[in-house]
């Protein structure tokens, strides 16, 4: 199934943010869908990474998602 995906990696608004299709695969393990508040702070990769983490060690996707949230709270309390 084809997937739009609208990354933006700017530091500025935009008006029309950077989309393009893929198709999502069987064997993809998931698709981590994040506003650039959590961008602002990891890369792609390095949020990816850290939702594979999350997942491989309990499996709970509310639960991998509130990790992330917690990384950009830490940022933001560190003066981002």
């Amino acid at each position: 199934m084809p997937v739009c995906l609208c990354v933006c990696h700017c530091t500025q608004v935009v008006a029309e943010p950077e989309c393009r299709a893929i198709d999502l695969e069987p064997d993809d393990a998931f698709l981590l869908l994040a506003c650039d508040g959590l961008f602002d702070v990891m890369t792609n990769q390095e949020a990816c990474d850290r939702a594979a983490t999350e997942l491989a060690s309990h499996g709970d996707a509310q639960r991998a998602a509130e990790a992330l949230s917690k990384v950009r709270l830490q940022e933001e309390g560190r003066g981002y």
